[in-house]
């Protein structure tokens, strides 16, 4: 399949069409913002994570793979061909990713069964050995409120839940309001609040020239490979952006400094875009820009964000085995959509023609 490389028009017309797209993720989410406070926004954030590591790894081994190993010559059955054995190898891993955290969780379950069906008396003395001894009834107890072994069991497995899940969790901003973070980007305890922002804009804006490197090379190759890139780099860039708003609020950032810092981060998303249509109209350059890219997104994926997923599941299942199915389910759609989103779109990419 031989690939016809746009005009410069239709290059820098629709690539920076979506690459403004992609930087106002951060603007957008003021939009979002009264929203975060709900309860369901809790899903919300977890099924945008699940769209985003569907979409990223669904991008990287459909369409990038075959490009930074120049695969776009070969014809268009054995590019169809790939296309559907790349989609059996990446539903075959998340397959697997389910079914381990389907066995995990009957296993939380049945270890939860079987503390409460031990009997009383073993269970005041663990508790004595573990707590101390009990003072005579009457007496006074001085617990702080933050020690969860002295809540009630339901409550113990909700702040458990809050401290395992940090990304869901809602945290605290200067004025004691609750926000979910939301994204894969935690912060770093510890450290003081001007380190914290520094830190998580300063790797944005790197994610950020990488991705606008990606998209110029995509667009100067394909308009719709472009589209592609840069469509997987928005399911994975709101639910990131989110985060780090949270988090900077949770730094002490104002709401108003907070969105300015992080808007100011995907500037350089532009430069990496302008660099990236230039680097691909050098012959060879694309492919080796295309390999950086996917090692990225894989990186992201399964490094940064697929661990999230599984100790936030797990987390949910120390609540209830109900929560964690649900937690799993959530996510699981999110994978699929994004898996599936990116199969079209390279499966069609030769066949779609935007020019009349």
């Amino acid at each position: 399949m031989v690939y016809r490389r746009p005009p410069p028009v239709e290059t820098w017309g629709y690539g920076l069409l979506f690459i403004c797209l992609v930087c106002s993720c951060a603007a957008f989410g003021v939009c979002l913002y009264p929203l975060m406070k709900r309860n369901f926004f809790t899903y919300v954030i977890t099924w945008m994570i699940g769209l985003a590591v569907g979409s990223l790894s669904g991008i990287a081994l459909f369409q990038l793979i075959p490009q930074a190993f120049e695969l776009g010559d070969t014809t268009a059955e054995e590019i169809g061909r790939y296309i559907h054995k790349s989609l059996v190898i990446i539903l075959a891993f998340y397959v697997f990713f389910l079914a381990e955290r389907l066995l995990k969780l009957g296993l939380q379950r049945r270890d939860s069964k079987r503390k409460l069906r031990s009997s009383p008396s073993e269970i005041t003395t663990q508790e004595n050995l573990e707590c101390g001894p009990v003072p005579p009834s009457g007496m006074a107890t001085d617990v702080p409120p933050d020690d969860a072994s002295q809540l009630p069991k339901k409550e113990q497995d909700e702040v458990e839940f809050a401290q395992e899940n940090p990304s869901l969790a809602p945290i605290k901003s200067e004025n004691s309001e609750a926000l979910p973070s939301g994204g894969h980007i935690h912060g770093l305890p510890g450290q003081p609040m001007q380190t914290k922002a520094w830190l998580i804009l300063a790797g944005d804006s790197i994610h950020k020239f990488v991705d606008g490197l990606s998209i110029g090379a995509a667009f100067s190759f394909s308009t719709l490979q472009g589209i592609s890139i840069a469509v997987a780099c928005l399911c994975e860039e709101l639910p990131h952006e989110l985060g780090d708003l949270a988090i900077l609020l949770h730094s002490g950032l104002s709401l108003k400094r907070a969105i300015l810092y992080n808007t100011c981060s995907g500037l350089p998303c532009f430069a990496g875009f302008i660099a990236g249509v230039f680097l691909g109209e050098l012959a060879g350059a694309s492919s080796w820009i295309f390999a950086v890219t996917s090692g990225m997104f894989f990186y992201i994926s399964f490094i940064n964000i697929l661990p999230e997923m599984s100790a936030n599941i797990e987390a949910a299942g120390k609540v209830s085995f109900k929560q964690g199915c649900l937690m799993l389910a959530v996510q699981t759609f999110g994978l699929l959509v994004g898996i599936v989103l990116m199969y079209i779109l390279a499966r069609f990419t030769g066949e779609i023609q935007l020019d009349s």
